[in-house]
């Protein structure tokens, strides 16, 4: 990481940054008090998911889309326009996965899609409550059970037309290196024969990523969402053949624009030199 991202932040800048997680984490605070409402709607189970859906939505749409921009936090500087795409067809979204606002900040320009995240999360009061009441699915890499449950369920998703979004690394990345991609996204689009749509998410700098310093950056930093062409799979080619051709054709994209950000490794390489 350049020194650039490594100098001290201003304290304006900590204020802002304090105010927009103490709205994040409070959200989870709000969103159970919402559950029990939602059992008023228990009687219709389509409505119940409805009205989930569309709070979990606009919630996430005025935290990304409004509230942190207006805070100066960052601004997004690129949107995903899905030119091209049939909307009334399932399809595979897959990110990488370098913050904890990847997520949020994806689902709000995906319609009719859930979402995989991993069973530590689903343990979670809110996040099993997503699981429960809209299409998140719970699934562990290191369990041969999870993974099938997994599968069942995006499969039943695509029946009723939604979309699914993965993120094949499974954790944030603790570098801007793209870890490898594990291979459910792409056992379902061979399965199944959906679609992958890579998407890359990108900051010009860390943010609530597994780098020590990145809870506050230190400017006002671009957001680039970019989707890229449709992939499928080749005839009889396997699901980790297929992972690693999508791994590369966003690492491309990746290093685009990580140029001249403090993700550029020429950039660390010369002023490490100086």
């Amino acid at each position: 990481m350049n020194s650039s991202y490594k100098t001290k932040k201003a304290l304006h800048r900590i204020l802002l940054c304090g105010i927009g997680y103490s709205v994040y984490f409070l959200s989870y605070g709000l969103y159970m008090l919402f559950s029990p409402f939602l059992l008023l709607l228990s009687f219709s189970p389509e409505l119940m998911y409805k009205a989930a859906r569309t709070v979990n939505r606009s919630f996430l749409f005025f935290l990304t889309r409004i509230f942190l921009p207006c805070l100066h936090i960052y601004k997004i500087a690129e949107k995903p326009s899905f030119e091209g795409i049939k909307d009334d067809l399932p399809k595979i979204f897959v990110a990488n996965h370098r913050s904890r606002l990847d997520g949020p900040i994806i689902i709000p320009f995906l319609k009719k899609t859930g979402v995989v995240i991993k069973t530590s999360y689903a343990r979670l009061p809110v996040f099993s409550s997503f699981v429960k009441h809209l299409d998140y699915v719970s699934v562990s890499s290191d369990s041969v059970a999870t993974m099938a449950t997994a599968i069942n369920k995006c499969k039943e998703m695509f029946r009723s037309g939604s979309s699914i979004l993965i993120f094949p690394e499974g954790t944030r990345s603790r570098s801007a290196r793209l870890m490898s991609f594990k291979d459910l996204a792409f056992r379902l689009s061979i399965e199944t024969g959906y679609p992958v749509i890579p998407v890359v998410v990108h900051s010009e700098c860390p943010f609530m990523a597994k780098i020590p310093g990145s809870l506050v950056p230190p400017f006002r930093m671009n957001f680039t969402i970019r989707d890229l062409p449709p992939m499928v799979p080749e005839k009889d080619e396997r699901a980790s053949h297929f992972a690693d051709r999508v791994r590369k054709r966003m690492m491309e994209e990746i290093r685009i624009l990580d140029k001249g950000t403090v993700w550029d490794p020429d950039q660390i390489n010369r002023e490490e030199a100086q």
